[in-house]
């Protein structure tokens, strides 16, 4: 089963299907009688992702390790475009919106502002098959530029998301994760992960679980 539209917030996601939750969950990955397994659960990295029938997605909620919210990010949408995302915290005060400009279906600048409307952060984010392929970005600290970096995201011929990474300006990898997929749902939605700190890495350092509801 695939997205009912190409153009959809599932397809962006990576989903097939009519999803109407997500919930994703991060753990520390331990070897057990030869397998890899769910250790404990990581304090931060678990999120829930929420849509509506048409695959629009509502909100994404970031969970601590007992599922209790840490906050929220909420889209706010123009002619079917996100043209804001306000993120609130677990009390529901705002801590920070992002602004989005959108160039071309496939470029679209971003600014983020903290709660006192100041700017942090801001960038422009590049896709191919509304798939997010790379990100330049600047951070901000009393309006002069603190770290520049770029994001690069790569994917398999099935879509499914196999590394990402960060560089600096000189080029240095600041972060990176590859992914390896273990199993999936009836409706080809993978349901565990592996991820591996470094190229080489032979070991995993997090086992991901996810769990879907449908329409």
């Amino acid at each position: 089963l695939t997205s009912c539209s190409n153009n959809s917030d599932w397809n962006r996601f990576g989903l097939n299907g009519k999803v109407k939750t997500c919930l994703e969950r991060k753990y520390e990955a331990e070897k057990k009688f030869g397998e890899w397994e769910n250790g404990d659960s990581e304090d931060y990295g678990n999120i829930r992702f929420f849509f509506d029938i048409e695959g629009n997605y509502q909100c994404v909620e970031y969970l601590d390790k007992d599922n209790g919210l840490l906050g929220k990010f909420i889209p706010q949408r123009e002619n079917g475009e996100i043209i804001e995302e306000i993120y609130y915290n677990k009390d529901g005060k705002l801590i920070n919106k992002i602004k989005n400009i959108h160039n071309s279906k496939d470029e679209f600048e971003f600014i983020v502002f903290n709660k006192d409307g100041e700017k942090t952060t801001q960038g422009k984010s590049y896709s191919v098959n509304n798939r997010c392929v790379k990100k330049e970005i600047q951070t901000f600290e009393e309006d002069k530029v603190k770290e520049e970096y770029s994001f690069v995201a790569e994917y398999d011929k099935k879509g499914h998301l196999i590394s990402e990474k960060h560089t600096d300006k000189k080029g240095e990898i600041t972060y990176f994760m590859k992914f390896k997929y273990i199993d999936f749902d009836k409706n080809n939605n993978w349901t565990k992960r592996l991820g591996y700190d470094s190229e080489e890495g032979e070991e995993p350092k997090n086992i991901f679980i996810r769990e879907y509801e449908y329409y």
